[in-house]
């Protein structure tokens, strides 16, 4: 199966009865902070989208580029619903972008927005739920983290995030649950992305000897960060710990891996023992030739989502598409994999229910547009990140 190229319109017609292609407006990082995962997500969307088009084209996707930057992702967004007239569109892989877009575009104009933004801030949304994601959100994440960093006879800690919306959730929620299981956060330092330099923080964070750094931080500034940590050595005094957006080629391409052997972190993971994991793992390496991040099964798995409500619903307008996404991952109906998406899409347009079973998990979403999610450990060992076990983080 060979995926093609985005197309950049489309027609607004019903797919059961043959009326024309529908689109989908993606807001993505092409360039930025999180470029790199904008191609991660762009990949994936289109490799979703071979498999709902197989027998026919059904869907196309048109991409916008963020720049990682809540306003220039409003923009983007602005031109897809209000220009191009779609009643649906991912928005944002930084909860940042995500929020801005929900808040300025997506609920004023009741468009359904899916999205890859993992901020607890988004399920509070007041979104009639049309806000939706297929990644977990930062709570669970947060508790994860902090399970690990107890685990590891670490406590005290100091926490480096990134001053947005996504970096402000989860390092308050790891203090609270890092306090919770006894630990000590002594202080917790912002940062704004693209400095040449980040000592001032550093230098805070070390000031009361903890002993351990939390860094909640996106790849090009915890590059910066560790180099500079590296050369005043405080790599020798404290252990490093952090979430898994500090994992990226520009991080292990661009440091020497004594900078950061030895940090460890967690990340969300689909349960890697389902069958329609490991098909998906080995589907990736037949098309691309190469593995896909973690991060690839739940932007496959959201656009999925996306494509089988454009069939469930009655019309292509925004409270239709609402009224269809929520129940294709229940398990009142029949279940289907990606593998099975023309017996899903046909079961659709019979008006039967289906039970979507996703790669990165169940992908049921609960009454505030979140999935649940499961958490894997992992360490950089010889200066690459390699995978560890999952993490009981529960109450």
């Amino acid at each position: 199966m060979t995926i093609g190229t985005a197309a950049v319109s489309g027609c607004m017609g019903g797919l059961g009865s043959g009326g024309g292609t529908r689109t989908i407006g993606a807001a993505i990082p092409q360039t930025g902070e999180l470029s790199e995962f904008g191609a991660h997500y762009e990949r994936q969307s289109e490799f979703a989208l071979s498999f709902i088009n197989e027998d026919q084209e059904r869907l196309k996707m048109t991409y916008e580029d963020t720049q990682t930057a809540p306003n220039v992702g409003v923009t983007a967004a602005e031109k897809l619903v209000n220009q191009e007239g779609l009643p649906m569109l991912f928005a944002g892989l930084s909860s940042g972008v995500a929020l801005a877009v929900a808040r300025s575009v997506a609920i004023p104009n009741e468009t359904l927005m899916a999205t890859g933004g993992t901020s607890s801030k988004i399920s509070s949304l007041d979104d009639d739920d049309l806000v939706f994601r297929g990644s977990p959100p930062t709570q669970f994440q947060a508790r994860a983290l902090a399970t690990l960093v107890s685990g590891q006879d670490v406590n005290s800690t100091s926490v480096i995030f990134i001053n947005n919306d996504f970096g402000t959730a989860i390092s308050e929620e790891f203090k609270a649950s890092y306090e919770e299981l006894g630990g000590t956060v002594n202080e917790m330092i912002g940062y704004a992305p693209g400095k040449s330099s980040y000592k001032s923080q550093l230098n805070s964070a070390t000031a009361q000897d903890p002993e351990g750094i939390i860094f909640i931080a996106y790849p090009k500034a915890f590059t910066v960060m560790a180099k500079e940590a590296y050369e005043m050595g405080i790599k020798d005094e404290v252990r490093y710990f952090a979430n898994e957006t500090v994992r990226g080629a520009n991080v292990t391409n661009n440091l020497d891996g004594k900078a950061i052997n030895g940090m460890m972190g967690t990340q969300p993971n689909p349960p890697t023992n389902r069958g329609v994991y490991q098909q998906f793992i080995e589907d990736n390496k037949a098309e691309f030739d190469r593995e896909p991040i973690v991060w690839e099964a739940y932007y496959f798995d959201t656009t999925v989502l996306c494509g089988l409500a454009s069939v469930a619903a009655d019309s292509y307008d925004s409270d239709s598409l609402k009224q269809a996404v929520y129940p294709l991952s229940r398990p009142e109906g029949e279940t289907y994999t990606y593998k099975e998406i023309g017996d899903a899409i046909s079961a659709l347009e019979n008006g039967d229910p289906i039970n979507y079973d996703g790669v990165s998990g169940s992908v049921d979403l609960d009454q505030r547009g979140d999935v649940p999610g499961s958490y894997r450990r992992w360490e950089v060992v010889d200066g690459a990140f390699e995978e560890g076990d999952f993490i009981d983080y529960t109450e």
